[in-house]
């Protein structure tokens, strides 16, 4: 249980007035690789939250994620705000807090075993030769993660996109799969919240860290106010538990990364979220550095191939970040310790 002292009301450290920068609202290549996840997200989430008949698409609304796009962006090129380079650059926040996020890669799947085709999936084959499940598990993508034969239940999953609620809904219309959901994860963690007040869109960057399995002990919040319209942004402060002591710095740095000659998409890790080992594949890799969630050096591995394997077993369950250096620059990943 949390000391009580940590769990007094939220101290101000910085509550002066911002004056209002003006930005650019264009999405650059760069916000769009790194924070495409986060975006989905937060337009899942704002789905929900709005109760828009729009959550029982599996593809998500446009609409939703250029609005979202659209003030993130605002903060990401208002480079006059040094708060901003706290959040993209320096402590690299995202939405990673698993308590309420709606864009979840696995599902938990239970079948009926006296359908002959759910054998396939007990033992490990995504395909079944059922055409209308086949074809539906395809076009997203889903691979079989993990089999509970003992059980007549699987785990699938995907990179891909996408809504997992009305995935699950969908499943449960074909024969042989009794019950379909989401796997939520149970750590709290780094998150973005988002919420919309007539032309303004308001947004939180929290950084949480110390015990983040039971809750995070301590946070620091940076607040923005967007004008949707015409793209100027408001610092609002920071607010923060921890009397401004900061964890050790990430700084994946995103903002200096122009036109990289490495596409990030060419180094596989897999599988992630992992219990045990991960695998990390990709050509000319120099370096791989293991990070915890605030960003304190856990380990380096030198590859002597183009394909490494980590044994994460001693790892507390959480986040983590890969480092990984290919001909003198970098690309930060994301783990899941489970």
């Amino acid at each position: 249980m949390k000391n009580i002292y940590y769990l007094a009301v939220l101290c101000i450290l910085n509550a002066t007035s911002f004056a209002q920068v003006q930005s650019s609202c264009e999405v650059t290549s760069e916000l769009e690789y790194y924070y495409k996840r986060d975006v989905a997200d937060l337009a899942i989430n704002r789905l929900f939250a709005s109760n828009s008949p729009d959550t029982n698409q599996i593809e998500i609304p446009q609409v939703y994620l250029d609005s979202i796009w659209n003030g993130l962006s605002a903060i990401f090129n208002a480079s006059s705000i040094p708060e901003r380079d706290s959040i993209f650059d320096i402590y690299c926040i995202h939405n990673i807090s698993y308590h309420t996020i709606m864009l979840l890669p696995h599902i938990y799947i239970s079948v009926d075993t006296s359908v002959s085709w759910t054998s396939n999936w007990l033992n490990g084959e995504i395909v079944t030769g059922y055409t209308e499940l086949d074809d539906f598990i395809s076009n997203y993508d889903y691979n079989i993660f993990s089999t509970h034969p003992n059980y007549a239940s699987v785990v699938i999953y995907s990179d891909t996109i996408i809504n997992s609620y009305a995935i699950s809904d969908s499943l449960t219309s074909f024969n042989g799969i009794e019950t379909a959901g989401p796997i939520p994860m149970t750590i709290d963690a780094n998150k973005i919240q988002y919420s919309v007040e007539g032309e303004y869109q308001y947004f939180t960057f929290t950084l949480a860290w110390g015990d983040c399995m039971s809750g995070c002990i301590y946070n620091h919040k940076w607040k923005f106010k967007v004008h949707y319209s015409n793209c100027t942004v408001e610092y609002l402060g920071l607010e923060s538990n921890a009397n401004n002591n900061f964890p050790n710095p990430i700084n994946c740095n995103i903002t200096s990364v122009s036109d990289i000659d490495i596409n990030p998409d060419i180094i596989s890790i897999y599988p992630n979220p992992s219990i045990d080992k991960i695998s990390i594949k990709g050509e000319r890799i120099q370096n791989i550095e293991l990070l915890n969630g605030i960003g304190q050096f856990i380990t380096s591995i030198r590859p002597n191939s183009n394909l490494t394997t980590i044994n994460i077993e001693d790892l507390k369950p959480g986040l983590y970040f890969l480092k990984i250096d290919i001909d003198g620059q970098s690309i930060n990943k994301r783990l899941i310790k489970k």
